[in-house]
């Protein structure tokens, strides 16, 4: 973080009840960096509470939650804020998804791996989507806002309500991507930020948790509030952002009736649209037999759809 190019003017440090030796190196670097601010729990109260005593302290225009876990590259905020400045108005800036595989020192470079450049290179993004932009690249494909890459517009954070503790593993994930469709979003095509890849980072852990699926009741819940009926619409319309909450999340949406607009829609993409479209450019097949196979799998869905309808009235 102190070796960017372009210096952060603040940075909050929370230590969450460490007990080796990270408040010493703490204490150092703040010897060295009167912009370090230094926050001690005294005892481990969780990363919602840590963010949230971090957030309370910033009090710059724009804000970045960096994990202990995670590596900023030294361009990080040079590259973004140069984006943000040219685009005022956006919410917050995204670059390129970049893994960092356990403590192996290999990097996954999403955007140039056969298996998934067509989704995750970001060469044909514009740097700045406004909302109807967003919506049309939205429709053809999900479009990635890793929130470890973030850097938010403070005053649009505060206004959103923050970082919401109930939403727990997926509140940056689902923030980031809330802002980005009221605000619009910038988009840095190189890899600026790195998220390690562990079974063992709290995201990991807690969606193998059996409080999984509540998170995602929530998820549900938090669309469902009149305040959030603009991003519900956005949603509805284009579904592929929520194809991060996994499978799981279709069985959450298909319980509550106020909720099947978001589950039929994701489906419909998810299952039928995105893998004939994925089909179609691998294997290069005419439109006859698109035809074919979307009616086979819509036959086939239609029917799963229906006996999930009756088993939730009959609920």
């Amino acid at each position: 973080i102190f070796d960017q190019t372009r210096v952060p003017d603040q940075v909050v440090i929370v230590d969450d009840g460490s007990t080796d030796d990270s408040w010493n190196i703490i204490d150092e670097f703040s010897r060295r960096y009167p912009q370090l601010q230094r926050i001690a729990n005294g005892q481990n109260r969780g990363v919602m509470v840590s963010l949230d005593r971090a957030m309370k302290a910033i009090t710059c225009d724009y804000v970045v939650s960096a994990a202990a876990d995670d590596l900023l590259l030294p361009d990080f905020i040079a590259r973004n804020m140069a984006a943000l400045e040219r685009h005022p108005t956006a919410g917050v800036a995204f670059s390129e998804l970049v893994s960092l595989i356990g403590d192996t020192g290999e990097i996954d470079r999403f955007a140039v791996n056969p298996k998934v450049a067509d989704v995750f290179n970001l060469d044909d993004v514009p740097e700045y989507l406004e909302g109807r932009q967003m919506r049309e690249r939205m429709r053809r494909a999900y479009l990635p806002m890793p929130p470890n890459t973030a850097v938010i517009k403070r005053d649009y954070l505060a206004k959103f309500g923050g970082f919401s503790p109930a939403l727990s593993w997926c509140t940056d994930t689902f923030t980031c991507t809330a802002l980005a469709i009221r605000y619009g979003a910038c988009f840095i095509p190189a890899p600026l930020a790195l998220i390690r890849s562990s079974p063992n980072t709290e995201s990991q852990k807690a969606m193998r948790d059996e409080s999984y699926v509540r998170t995602l009741e929530t998820v549900a819940d938090s669309l469902a509030k009149p305040g959030m009926r603009d991003v519900r619409r956005f949603m509805r319309a284009c579904p592929s952002n929520m194809t991060v909450y996994g499978n799981g999340f279709l069985r959450v949406l298909s319980r509550k009736v106020r909720d099947w607009d978001l589950m039929v829609t994701l489906a419909y993409w998810n299952y039928i649209v995105w893998p004939l479209i994925h089909y179609k450019k691998t294997r290069n097949v005419t439109g006859a037999e698109m035809a074919r196979r979307a009616a086979r799998r819509w036959l086939r869905l239609s029917g799963q759809f229906v006996q999930r309808m009756i088993n939730g009235v009959a609920r």
